[in-house]
């Protein structure tokens, strides 16, 4: 006796039926078995599309993906299963669900899907991946049984060195709102040409922007007091920052006060000098409104009054 029955082609999704087992040998001994409708038998394969990611990733950074046309995820539209989404990155284009050696980025189940099961984004944290170029997969998982049910999703991008951490130098001490400017910069030389460097005050960004060439940085003179630190930041497109080692500190000394002179001083011809007076700090004395300067006491000024 068969042990094994099938639904007739299109039976499914009729109506509950039931089976009527007869005995060859005794066509009166019969065993009604009710069998539930399964439903529409047939297989939705499930959909990715939408979603983009083509750019530059810094080495042990963050960033994102995502899968923004999702359809036939949930069991109840494709008959299998909650179809989830297993993120996969190569050196190169490959068929992610037979190809090995790939790198798991991380897995989304059903669960974690978004708007019902129609978009997903996997953030991944502090990727290891190598500097490099990438072809990432969205591939389901579990993979489907249906062999000819394998959708996947593609992105590429690069992995790039984060960037490398130089000194700053320069700084020094001047006159308050009346000094030279001192020189800032970065040593030993910046190679990489796309980073890009800030210098900052006290925690306030500069606008100032210099790109590495090979030689060392110098950005320029700055006169106003503060500390100085500086932040590169890759250009790429992957926006990964890296404080510069060390600071620059630039002093200001407070101004001395202006002299105050009495004067005029006026002489008759042949009276005794009359020393001048003025008061301040580290004066020196000039003959005229020039700076030169009268290695002489006031008072030995010659009594004719020049």
């Amino acid at each position: 006796m068969p042990t094994q029955f099938r639904l007739q082609t299109g039976s499914a999704g009729a109506g509950n039926v039931t089976v009527t087992i007869s005995d060859d040998d005794n066509d009166g001994c019969t065993l009604d078995v009710p069998v539930d409708d399964p439903g529409v038998c047939s297989f939705a394969c499930p959909t990715l599309s939408g979603g983009t990611f083509t750019g530059f990733v810094c080495a042990g950074g963050n960033f994102s993906l995502s899968v923004t046309q999702l359809t036939n995820m949930a069991q109840a539209a494709n008959s299998e299963t909650d179809f989830g989404l297993t993120f996969v990155a190569f050196s190169g284009a490959v068929d992610p669900y037979t190809a090995g050696g790939g790198t798991v980025l991380g897995t989304l189940t059903f669960a974690m899907l978004g708007d019902g099961g129609t978009t997903a984004t996997l953030n991944v944290m502090n990727t290891n991946l190598p500097v490099g170029n990438y072809v990432a997969y969205a591939i389901l998982s579990p993979t489907p049984a249906v062999m000819s049910c394998r959708p996947s999703f593609q992105y590429m991008f690069q992995v790039v060195a984060s960037p490398t951490v130089f000194n700053v130098t320069g700084g020094g001490s001047t006159c308050e709102n009346n000094g030279p400017g001192f020189p800032i910069g970065l040593s030993p030389a910046p190679k990489r040409i796309f980073l890009c460097f800030d210098p900052q005050r006290d925690g306030f960004r500069r606008s100032l922007r210099l790109s590495g060439t090979g030689m060392a940085l110098d950005f320029g003179d700055f006169s106003t007091a503060g500390t100085y630190t500086v932040v590169a930041t890759d250009n790429t497109g992957a926006n990964r920052t890296a404080n510069m080692s060390g600071n620059a500190i630039i002093s200001a000394q407070p101004e001395s006060p202006v002299p105050t002179v009495t004067t005029p001083v006026l002489y008759c011809q042949g009276d005794m000098a009359v020393p001048l007076t003025a008061g301040g700090v580290n004066l020196l004395w000039y003959e005229q409104a020039i700076r030169r300067a009268i290695f002489r006491s006031a008072d030995a000024i010659d009594r004719s009054g020049r």
